[in-house]
């Protein structure tokens, strides 16, 4: 078990019966993993796609002698406790024409089909293949792919016990995650080549977000810049081969290594920090149907309700209220087709049901506005508070590139 979770006395929180008896951390019950609300918080609002029209065109930003590449989020309302953010991606040794030749694919960026139409029709007039793989996985940043992605490693990391550390066999994760072997008992070259680059993306991009902290001084914008994981080493097999390739091999490119050592980024924090959020082993993070690929609703929905539980708390421990709007909206369900989005949520619901996610659901009307009131189940999704703490419910601030620049 993780040194983290040797001595402190947790509370929990069991929904459906009375609070749980007092033990240490380290005796999670079997059947759940931990993950820490602010890794919630940054899959929920961070991972907002171009569609909800609340993401800034990429724009370059110069900061001392440091380049970057970035896209900016201002929140609508801070009263659902949505968070300004910024997502950057360092610019490294990139020469002078280089970055006027950047500049110019920028303004290639039709973004108004990003909105409109999709990603990729927006970013199809630009000329240079590689500031369009580099735009797209920006805009695109923690989709449900990479979201699935880190919920298994975290899964994993906890199992096995070394802390922020988790050594991962790359076969063993691309089968949990889904993907399918050919014809050749070898899974798909476009598929590892697919997993590495969401590996090095989640390693590549930094987010930089603020809360509002209480002080000796007063109240003071707490600036954080975090990436989601960095690669500390891999393995490639083969190194027995005399024309084994080192120069190549010493390449995190996309030939997926055999094994992967990854440090989670969002683990060390949890030392400090009071509530955990309790999720189920059994939850499904695959994600491809055959070769296709769809969107998993009840993944999204999920990993929302786990945020809000942290923040809002539960009615009579068993029941969370939350606004249609807002829900819909961290869906991704968009647009004016009334009908459609409400389908797409109600498959959702039902699909966390037959899983036990949740017990039950209704639409309750309150103040004018339209609420979803969901019965969740402690068995497969709970809350932790530590003993003698209270939950803090302070909400993100917005962050914008001045305070990003600030924190260089």
């Amino acid at each position: 078990m993780p040194s983290w979770a040797e001595t402190p006395t947790y509370r929990s929180i069991m929904v459906g019966s009375c609070r749980g008896p007092d033990r240490p951390v380290n005796q999670f019950p079997a059947a759940k993993f931990p993950v820490h609300p602010m890794l919630l918080e940054i899959m929920s609002y961070v991972s907002r796609g171009v569609r909800s029209g609340e993401l800034s065109r990429p724009n370059l930003l110069e900061v001392g002698q440091q380049l970057y590449l970035e896209v900016q989020n201002a929140p609508g309302s801070v009263d659902e406790g949505e968070v300004g953010w910024v997502r950057s991606l360092e610019l490294k040794d990139l020469p002078p024409d280089a970055r006027e030749s950047l500049q110019q694919q920028l303004e290639l960026v039709n973004f108004e089909e990003c909105q409109t139409k999709g990603v990729s029709v927006g970013l199809a007039e630009l000329t240079d293949d590689d500031t369009k793989s580099i735009l797209y996985e920006l805009l695109t940043f923690l989709n449900l792919r990479q979201q699935k992605l880190l919920f298994h490693l975290y899964q994993e990391a906890f199992v096995q016990g070394t802390g922020p550390m988790v050594t991962v066999d790359t076969n063993d994760l691309m089968r949990t995650l889904g993907y399918q072997k050919g014809s050749d008992s070898y899974f798909y070259s476009s598929d590892r080549e697919r997993v590495c680059q969401d590996l090095s993306i989640l390693e590549s991009v930094r987010i930089t977000y603020g809360a509002p902290v209480l002080t000796a001084e007063g109240v003071v914008a707490d600036i954080r810049r975090v990436n989601m994981l960095s690669i500390r080493g891999f393995q490639r097999r083969g190194a027995d081969d005399p024309n084994f390739d080192w120069r190549e091999a010493l390449r995190f490119s996309s030939d997926l290594p055999s094994k992967m050592n990854i440090r989670l980024e969002h683990w060390a924090a949890r030392e400090e920090d009071e509530n955990y959020v309790l999720i189920s082993n059994d939850i499904d993070v695959g994600h491809i149907e055959g070769r296709g690929r769809k969107e998993d609703y009840r993944f999204r929905l999920l990993v929302y309700i786990a945020a809000r539980m942290h923040k809002k708390g539960l009615i009579d421990d068993r029941f969370i209220r939350l606004s249609k709007h807002y829900t819909f909206k961290f869906l991704g369900l968009h647009g004016k087709n009334d009908s459609r989005n409400n389908a797409f949520f109600q498959a959702a619901a039902r699909q966390l049901i037959e899983e036990d996610f949740l017990r039950a659901w209704k639409e309750v009307q309150a103040d004018r506005q339209q609420y979803l009131e969901f019965e969740v189940n402690s068995n497969k999704l709970a809350l932790y508070i530590k003993k003698g703490s209270t939950r803090r419910r302070s909400t993100l601030g917005a962050v914008s590139r001045h305070a990003a620049a600030l924190e260089q």
